[in-house]
């Protein structure tokens, strides 16, 4: 995530926290359309190092496991931005890229990162 301004920011979606889905979605939805201008209110977002964390746990667990957060959807990213509206926390493999079982501290690790709760992230 990368602050522009101090209202903006870009993301990739794969990586971004669940909350910065939902608020870039929320932004898109009251983009200009053929019916006219919608309201341009912002959604309140705050950028905060949980989101960082979340992160920082997708790429921990892209390393360790050789998976995407939510790797069981595919390239889809509409059914992703859905699980991150339902709150769904990603599964986490308990075996890495040679099929050895993650240590546990990893694996608490991955679970901690990834909790869809930001309160929940370190």
């Amino acid at each position: 995530t990368v602050r522009v301004h101090s209202s903006d920011f870009i993301l990739t979606e794969w990586y971004a926290a669940p909350e910065l889905v939902s608020a870039v979605q929320e932004i898109k939805m009251r983009q200009p359309g053929p019916e006219g201008p919608k309201p341009t209110a912002q959604p309140a977002v705050t950028l905060t190092k949980r989101c960082d964390m979340w992160s920082l746990g997708c790429v921990c667990m892209e390393v360790a496991t050789g998976r995407r957060v939510y790797a069981e959807l595919s390239e889809d990213a509409s059914r992703w931005r859905d699980r991150c509206y339902e709150d769904v926390r990603p599964e986490v493999p308990e075996s890495g890229l040679s099929g050895q079982p993650l240590d546990h501290w990893l694996l608490a690790l991955l679970v901690s990162l990834l909790d869809v709760e930001p309160t929940g992230r370190p």
